[in-house]
């Protein structure tokens, strides 16, 4: 026992073992195991590569994942991450609720190809390509596995049918032709709202979605815009916010309830909030802002300005015509 006690000291300190295989024999007195095999070094290989030790080829990374727990778990938020009218994938397909949808999806695909036959075959065979590949995106392989490749390709089809068609139609509905400007676009609050954004905020915040945090870093542009129904006001007068949801304040609530906890993207709007800070230092702007919202906040006080103008203006040419030497 001392010789290999000293043994082992030697190679802690230097010796021609290293540390790993000494502790090793200091544990257990075993040989030190042979060299890996090649399913030991894919796993290891694995954790880097981001490939599966299962597969020898790369697989497809999930992206379409479950709401996480902890944002399901918000009272307040209850009922928001399950959709009320249409059901777009598998994992609320059959939902009895979302049934009467199902029919006008078979209307919209044949919408979207304006009744041609030809290119809906085209199209639902280009689908049933990536079929099993889709598969593969979805986390919860529960509710995929109930699908056969016909059956999930068909559901497919009619989703994405249905979700192009839907995009056509809303495109050509302080589609407007102006989305070059350098604006804050319309947007419409109603009572879907909520619930639309914090899905979006869901999907980002889950391990495989998008990291520039847009829909996230959005909402915490608008909430350091708004924190009381004034400001809804404000935004609701430029043409902003199109509000269907009820009063001012229930707006202004409402992204005051969302913002909390979002953390947005470190560069985000820089530009924008830079330039809003340079405008909130310039006293010049903001005291013209103020007089022309206090003296111009309706056309009455603007006629009011004109005809004190006028007025001024025409005493003085009467002035000056009157102190003015006779021509003889």
């Amino acid at each position: 026992m001392g010789e290999r006690e000293a043994g082992c000291s030697s190679s802690l300190a230097g010796g021609g073992e290293n540390q790993l295989e000494s502790i090793v024999i200091l544990t257990n007195g075993a040989n030190p195991p042979g060299p890996l095999s090649e399913n030991e070094k894919m796993w290891l290989e694995s954790f880097v590569n981001g490939e599966s030790f299962k597969n020898q080829h790369k697989v497809i990374w999930p992206k379409i994942e479950r709401v996480p727990a902890m944002l399901r778990e918000v009272k307040d938020n209850s009922g928001c991450y399950d959709p009320m009218v249409v059901s777009i994938g598998p994992y609320h397909f059959g939902n009895t609720r979302l049934e009467l949808m199902e029919r006008y999806k078979h209307t919209m695909a044949v919408q979207y190809v304006d009744g041609d036959l030809k290119l809906l075959e085209e199209l639902y065979q280009k689908v049933r390509c990536v079929a099993e590949a889709a598969k593969q995106c979805y986390t919860d392989q529960r509710s995929v596995a109930k699908f056969n490749n016909e059956e999930f390709s068909q559901m497919m089809f009619l989703d994405a049918c249905f979700l192009l068609q839907f995009i056509n139609c809303i495109t050509l509905l302080f589609n407007p032709g102006y989305l070059a400007k350098l604006e804050l676009p319309p947007v419409c609050i109603d009572d879907s709202t909520k619930s639309m954004l914090l899905n979006m905020v869901a999907y980002e915040s889950s391990p495989n979605g998008p990291d520039d945090f847009g829909v996230s870093s959005y909402i915490c542009l608008m909430d350091s815009l708004i924190d009381h129904a004034e400001d809804v006001m404000e935004l609701r007068n430029k043409g902003i916010l199109l509000n269907f949801l009820g009063s001012d304040q229930q707006v202004a609530d409402l992204f005051n309830e969302i913002a909390d906890n979002l953390v947005s993207h470190q560069h985000a709007y820089t530009v924008v909030k830079d330039k809003i800070e340079k405008h909130y230092k310039n006293r010049l702007k903001i005291w013209l802002a103020e007089w022309l919202h206090t003296h111009f906040s309706s056309p009455w006080t603007l006629l009011a300005f004109i005809g004190a103008v006028l007025v001024l203006v025409l005493t003085v040419i009467q002035t000056y015509e009157s102190v003015k030497p006779s021509i003889t």
